[in-house]
């Protein structure tokens, strides 16, 4: 988004891409101090648990220092966060003079609460994705999250298991940055003798990520938390079939059968079962491809961008 309001005239300062909590929180109150001048809204990106204490902080500093505030939410969990921190979340989020969240499920998270957001999607730039018209569907299955619990990719290889009874030549590709369960996850293949149906790969980026989209026909999203994960909106630009756990926004995202195969956390037969449906179906499937497609469009970079330059218009009107 930052990027896309930078290549429209806008003067973006970023802050901070330490990864180090010390160095960004040093980093961010220099940004605020120093750059005082530079500036006139700060717009936050909160996560919630660990991070808000970054996250309190410098919207403090920014409250003091007399600039607007936007916030935008982020986090399938961020609910439970704000019940655990009444008083401290409240207190925090009093301080925007505008909320946004990604997703409906996060606004009505919020509006129970008491707390006013509007809505602005993810955003994805549609010219950087290439659509692949797919005329039959192998199990050939992509699953790209981090490796973590929370993103239960011990489904995905159970979901593997189901299907390699009945498809011999199913093959998993398993994608993503290691949270420190990858070691699990490779024993687990190793124990199950999976080495020859799953190639384990680590963070894929940029056209990394076409290549494998289109040596796949599936995509796969086992997470058992989740809000509006821009890795369904690029499979969906792809043209890959989606089956995805039915948690968090994802059920504000996508209808069952029309858009998306949904299953509940942890029902890999269920799963297996809508990829055995995908491949066996071939004119149906594409045609809810095609819906996935046409409905992701709201998160195009030019759809977003113009509510972004909507909301900070309204901002400096108030």
């Amino acid at each position: 988004m930052f990027d896309e309001l930078t290549s429209n005239g806008y003067k973006v300062i970023y802050f901070s891409k330490y990864k180090n909590r010390i160095v960004r929180i040093l980093d961010s109150i220099y940004n605020l101090v120093f750059k005082y001048f530079r500036y006139d809204v700060l717009i936050l990106q909160v996560y919630g648990n660990f991070s808000f204490y970054f996250e309190d902080f410098i919207s403090l500093i920014s409250k003091l220092s007399g600039k607007k505030i936007i916030y935008t939410i982020h986090g399938g969990s961020f609910g439970e966060f704000f019940d655990k921190n009444r008083n401290w979340v409240t207190r925090v989020l009093k301080r925007a003079d505008v909320i946004t969240t990604p997703s409906d499920f996060l606004r009505i998270i919020l509006e129970k609460r008491g707390f006013t957001s509007t809505v602005i999607p993810n955003i994805i730039n549609f010219k950087e994705y290439h659509f692949k018209i797919r005329d039959t569907f192998k199990p050939n299955i992509l699953w790209m999250r981090t490796f973590h619990p929370v993103y239960n990719p011990l489904m995905a290889l159970k979901t593997l298991q189901i299907l390699l009874k009945k498809m011999k030549d199913a093959h998993l590709y398993m994608a993503g940055f290691d949270a420190g369960y990858k070691e699990e996850i490779r024993s687990y293949i190793e124990k199950n003798k999976l080495e020859n149906s799953v190639t384990l790969m680590g963070v894929i980026l940029g056209n990394e990520k076409q290549e494998i989209a289109n040596k796949c026909d599936i995509y796969i999203n086992t997470n058992n938390i989740d809000n509006t994960p821009v890795s369904l909106i690029e499979m969906g630009a792809f043209g890959i079939p989606i089956i995805t756990t039915n948690v968090g926004g994802i059920t504000y995202m996508y209808n069952n059968m029309e858009t998306a195969f949904l299953v509940d956390p942890n029902d890999s037969e269920k799963m297996a079962e809508y990829i055995e449906y995908i491949i066996n179906n071939n004119s149906d499937v594409k045609k809810i491809v095609e819906n996935s497609y046409n409905y992701i469009k709201i998160y195009d970079s030019e759809n977003v961008l113009k509510m972004w330059e909507d909301l900070l218009i309204k901002i400096f009107k108030n």
